[in-house]
């Protein structure tokens, strides 16, 4: 069983061993919703937003290129299992199927704002695209063809949900104070439980790549991680503004990184969860671009954040550029502190 952390023990840590800035910038629609950044299935590419148009940026030649240009201003999107989905204010979708530019989708889901996307494969195989929707549903399809799975009713507009790794279970987050947990059945999700540790909405969720752990973050700073096994929350985290996006690391790093609305990105030691390194965007930002100190002294939204596959680098997306964390993988494979997941 792990100890509860909480933000009274503090350690300050270094997890990173580098950073470049990169000229690429993106596009924030909704003033809450920022998971607006994917990482690619290699080490030097990531997808984002901006204006209207889905990009794939490459850090080996500074250059992006064009994945889909939309008919509307996306507040939602995601890169994986070889999909590419954007989500509108007015239940907008696109979904497309990136090796060959495929249209699987191209319409509405509904009038509301879809806020969320997650793509995910079942232990089947088989994968499932997840609209985390303002009506208060969570509507499932089947990929590619696009085929409703089901439609997960709930008790508030959500804003966001994943599917753990072996598929049995969904967390979802949204505008109410619970984190809502439901079990995969053969005809749909089942609302199985729910924990609260924040006062205030949810915007983001995740699991750890073993399917053990899950967390949320909320607006009001908020971030909390649960055991799936047990239910007991194992950490507690106050940051200094709200929390937007939440992802733990591929394994075997046991990372957890947190956006907050502006400016920062905290990572968090998932054996250990008081070691903890704040990484200042806009200062890192401002220091790395020449000729302009000035970016620096101004708060900078951020628009998203993404391990890529190994977890060697961490890519944070902000307004006028993106910034990319090395992170001192071999440090983290030795295994330093004794209690590992």
């Amino acid at each position: 069983m792990l100890a509860l952390s909480t933000d009274a023990s503090v350690e300050p840590v270094i997890f990173t061993k580098g950073k470049e800035v990169h000229r690429r910038p993106t596009s924030i629609h909704h003033w809450q919703l920022r998971d607006l950044l994917s990482a690619a299935d290699n080490e030097y590419e990531f997808y984002c937003l901006y204006d209207q148009t889905v990009y794939r940026y490459s850090a080996k030649t500074k250059q992006s290129s064009v994945v889909t240009n939309l008919e509307f201003a996306a507040n939602s999107m995601t890169c994986r299992h070889q999909y590419v989905a954007a989500g509108g204010m007015q239940g907008e979708l696109e979904v497309r199927e990136m090796a060959d530019g495929q249209v699987c989708f191209k319409g509405a889901v509904g009038t509301t704002v879809n806020n969320a996307l997650h793509i995910a494969s079942l232990s089947s195989g088989e994968h499932r695209l997840f609209v985390c929707c303002n009506d208060s549903t969570i509507k499932v399809y089947k990929l590619p063809g696009m085929e409703g799975a089901t439609t997960i009713r709930c008790p508030a507009p959500i804003n966001y949900a994943a599917l753990s790794p072996d598929g049995s279970h969904l967390v979802a987050v949204g505008d109410c104070d619970p984190t809502l947990i439901y079990q995969a059945t053969p005809t749909g999700y089942t609302l199985l439980t729910s924990f609260t540790e924040a006062c205030d909405v949810g915007m983001c969720c995740c699991w750890n790549h073993h399917g053990t752990l899950f967390a949320s973050c909320h607006q009001d700073g908020a971030v909390a991680v649960w055991d799936q096994r047990s239910g007991a929350c194992v950490a507690r985290l106050a940051l200094a503004s709200a929390a937007r996006c939440i992802k733990f690391s591929p394994a075997p790093l046991d990372l957890l990184a947190v956006s907050e609305h502006e400016d920062r990105v905290c990572l968090v030691d998932a054996r250990c969860w008081g070691r903890r390194q704040v990484l200042a965007a806009s200062q890192d930002a401002g220091a790395g671009l020449a000729g302009s100190p000035a970016r620096a002294s101004r708060p900078v939204d951020v628009s998203g954040i993404a391990f890529t596959p190994s977890g060697s680098r961490l890519w944070v997306g902000l307004d006028d550029y993106c910034l990319s964390y090395d992170i001192d993988s071999l440090k983290r494979k030795t295994f330093g502190v004794a209690s590992v997941l």
